[in-house]
């Protein structure tokens, strides 16, 4: 056995080389991934591995006085973790996958890839002219259902999924717990709170494994970090494989409007986001909901969901792995341009805050005695000649001039202080260590300086604007 050769043996054994493929290590922890039960086992013995193996590989015991043991060398065990070292889990469903089950290792990234989905056909024994005597009203009550449905299954077969956010905000009594539950029931769904995100989170890869949507219920704030949910996320949950899954459609519920798309939002907000907004009576008011009652109209809408979505998908499956992502990228674009979020870039709400506040006082000659204390002090910072603004302590009187704004919109933007420059389009000018920049709003050039005061007049000998006011 000390001449054990690993790699001749698994060339040779087909069954050792699956078994040896199911073997896995992340820092200090063994997993074993079982075929029969799909999902990866906490190993923490021999004892427990090769009852798993038994299982999922009953072929390999033999009987010798009724008792069983493994046809399987002592060194193939000590090896079987050690050299099967990982970093991450990728997990993935690809539906033009031929082989139901694959797992791949690259490098210390283990893939495991399924080719389907298992979702729960709900129960339904209403009549057809029930069936869709409730669908009609429904769609009365939800106008958007069908193009909603028609874009959850576009963000599950496009890869470019930018735009696979939607906000709901629905009146309270619409319905929205309904809804939910009947994407949860049918197993499309995986609900998240906040606390999810953080580590260790409370999530299990296999319930995205089954999900075509992630949903936020009592939706307030769109996260900074929600930005780099597009296609996938890290689950780092206890006693699990650090595990990378896709994510498609991304849907928030909520009876409020979300500070976080008023007055302004982020450009990474306005590229990503679908807002529905619906005030509408309330679900358990309308009158086919109280002739036929919940139950039934739970199915007839759970039944109608589940199968406008299965014929859908289906209908894509059958168009090829490119030719369904080309279509439903375009869906998506459609889908953005109607319903995407329609306020104003918070870039350049900030830039027109900036300067049409430098602008306003410039015009203050004769209201001295009524500026505030924050507007004395951006004005000693700024420094007229001609067309161009000189600004002594930029970071600064970006600052100040924000702090004007409503709290709510300072908490937005008082961390774009670092990206001044960015946002206010600044480029390189002539003068020494001078930065130009170009101002859509006021139709003037600009200059503004990272520079001290002194070194400013060294340049340009003229008084600040609070200066040039007192005169």
């Amino acid at each position: 056995m000390k001449d054990f050769n690993l790699e001749s043996y698994l060339a040779n054994n087909s069954l050792a080389q699956k078994i040896y493929n199911s073997c896995y290590k992340l820092e200090n922890k063994k997993y074993y991934f079982s075929c029969k039960f799909e999902k990866f086992e906490i190993i923490e013995n021999t004892k427990q591995l090769k009852d798993l193996i038994e299982y999922d590989y009953p072929e390999i015991v033999i009987f010798i006085k009724n008792k069983k043991v493994f046809d399987l060398p002592d060194n193939f065990f000590s090896l079987l973790f050690y050299n099967n070292v990982i970093d991450i889990l990728i997990i993935k469903t690809d539906l033009f996958q031929s082989k139901n089950l694959l797992l791949e290792k690259v490098d210390k990234t283990l893939y495991l890839t399924y080719n389907n989905y298992t979702f729960r056909s709900p129960k339904n024994n209403l009549s057809e002219k029930q069936n869709n005597e409730i669908i009609e009203d429904y769609k009365k009550h939800f106008e958007e259902l069908d193009q909603i449905l028609e874009w959850i299954v576009a963000c599950r077969f496009t890869d470019s999924r930018r735009s696979s956010f939607l906000h709901l905000r629905l009146s309270a009594g619409f319905g929205k717990s309904f809804l939910k539950s009947i994407f949860q029931d049918i197993g499309m769904l995986v609900e998240c709170r906040y606390d999810d995100f953080k580590s260790p989170s409370s999530l299990n890869s296999k319930e995205f494994t089954n999900s075509i949507i992630m949903m936020i219920d009592e939706f307030t704030i769109f996260k900074k970090d929600f930005k780099d949910l597009t296609n996938n996320m890290i689950l780092d949950s206890k006693n699990q494989l650090r595990t990378k899954v896709d994510l498609f459609a991304k849907i928030f519920l909520s009876a409020e409007k979300s500070n976080s798309f008023e007055d302004g939002a982020d450009q990474q907000i306005t590229d990503r986001l679908n807002i529905i907004d619906k005030e509408v009576e309330e679900l358990e008011e309308r009158k086919k909901y109280i002739y036929y009652g919940n139950k039934a109209y739970y199915q007839a809408v759970s039944s109608y969901i589940y199968n406008f979505i299965i014929l859908r998908m289906k209908e894509l499956q059958d168009l090829g792995e490119f030719e369904s992502a080309r279509k439903s990228e375009i869906f998506i674009h459609q889908f953005h341009d109607k319903f995407g979020l329609k306020t104003e870039n918070l870039e350049v709400k900030i830039r027109q805050i900036f300067y049409e506040t430098i602008n306003n006082l410039i015009d203050l000659k004769n209201d001295i005695d009524f500026l505030t204390k924050e507007q004395i002090q951006i004005s000693k910072n700024i420094i007229l000649v001609d067309d161009y603004i000189y600004i002594l302590q930029p970071k600064k009187t970006f600052d100040l001039i924000l702090q004007n704004e409503d709290d709510e919109f300072y908490k937005k933007a008082k961390y774009k202080n670092s990206k001044m420059s960015e946002i206010l389009k600044i480029e390189k000018s002539e003068i020494q260590k001078a930065h130009r920049v170009l101002i859509n709003q006021t139709k003037k050039t600009i200059k503004s300086l990272k520079l001290t005061r002194s070194q400013i007049l060294k340049y340009v000998e003229v008084p600040t604007i609070f200066e040039t006011i007192k005169a």
